[in-house]
């Protein structure tokens, strides 16, 4: 049984797609931006962590900000992707700080249960898990090959053996193990169905998605599926403290005839949960929702 339901915050951040930033002369090279002519006007911003409190505002605010910014980056775009943003990205190597990876623990198993040393995935942080394609616990490796789960029996190693192999719906991407659950994140797509704003006929379209799917692997032989959740998008980063598995995912602002695709969590085929939306109030040419999902797996 899993404790409690998926804690979702459905999060709209704006990304600016920058290419070609690195044109005509070298980084440290300095020439002067003229920004003289722009209209700055619809683009004030607070900077601070707002919530939206319907569907229509989270309209309004696409049209009037994109809208906004659209004319800006047009305007200004010498301004922005010359040599004034190449200057503030132009980082010494030596100030970056880059994070250490913690050593690989050694954990003891009990006698007669694994073997009394093995490597763990490589972590950044010690007590914050990350997930892989290959996991194992010094008794059991896990893994991804294609489309399949697979669980073997590596140690005592005269007695290896593959004990099973489970097929997995979708893509899968990587994996937690935990004692006896196992989570696997998976990508596909499906047919979402919706209708325009003032429209009577359905319309379909399709969508990624990513799935958490949780197992039952008390019996290594015979890995049960305990529960699956999804959410839209696609799958970017997780990782797991104690039993709580946390995840993100990204998925462009689907807006068409009014529509807007908003994120929501599914359990199986029902539909369970809308998290609510925040966001920072700046102008962007591209907004994307960044849905964080906390999941007890016990």
């Amino acid at each position: 049984m899993i404790k409690g339901r998926a804690v979702l915050v459905g999060i709209v951040l704006g990304v600016l797609l920058l290419s070609g930033c690195v044109q005509d002369g070298e980084v440290g090279e300095q020439r002067p931006s003229d920004v003289s002519g722009i209209n700055l006007s619809g683009l004030e911003a607070s900077q601070e962590l707002k919530k939206f409190s319907s569907a229509s505002e989270i309209r309004e605010f696409l049209e009037s900000r994109s809208g906004a910014a659209r004319g800006f980056y047009d305007g200004a775009s010498r301004a922005l992707v010359g040599d004034v943003m190449i200057e503030e990205m132009a980082v010494p190597e030596a100030e970056i700080a880059m994070p250490e990876s913690v050593p690989a623990p050694k954990a003891g198993v009990e006698a007669g249960e694994g073997a009394e040393e093995y490597s763990t995935t490589n972590i950044q942080v010690e007590g914050v898990d990350e997930a892989d394609f290959v996991k194992n616990d010094g008794k059991y490796i896990y893994t991804l090959v294609q489309d399949n789960l697979v669980i073997v029996l590596a140690y005592p190693s005269e007695d290896a053996e593959i004990l099973s192999k489970t097929e997995i719906t979708g893509i899968p991407r990587e994996i937690f193990v935990r004692g006896d659950r196992l989570v696997v994140f998976t990508e596909d797509t499906h047919e979402v169905l919706f209708y325009p704003e003032y429209g009577f006929k359905p319309q379909t379209r399709r969508a990624p998605r990513t799935s958490a799917l949780i197992y039952d692997i008390s019996d290594r032989t015979n890995p049960e599926l305990v529960t699956d959740y999804s959410l839209n998008g696609h799958y970017f980063q997780s990782r797991m403290i104690n039993d709580w598995v946390y995840f993100i995912v990204k998925d462009h602002v689907y807006y068409h005839n009014d529509f807007i695709g908003l994120p929501v969590i599914r359990e199986g085929s029902v539909k369970v949960m809308r998290p609510d939306i925040y966001y920072f109030d700046n102008p962007e040419q591209n907004y994307i929702f960044h849905t964080i999902a906390a999941i007890n797996i016990k």
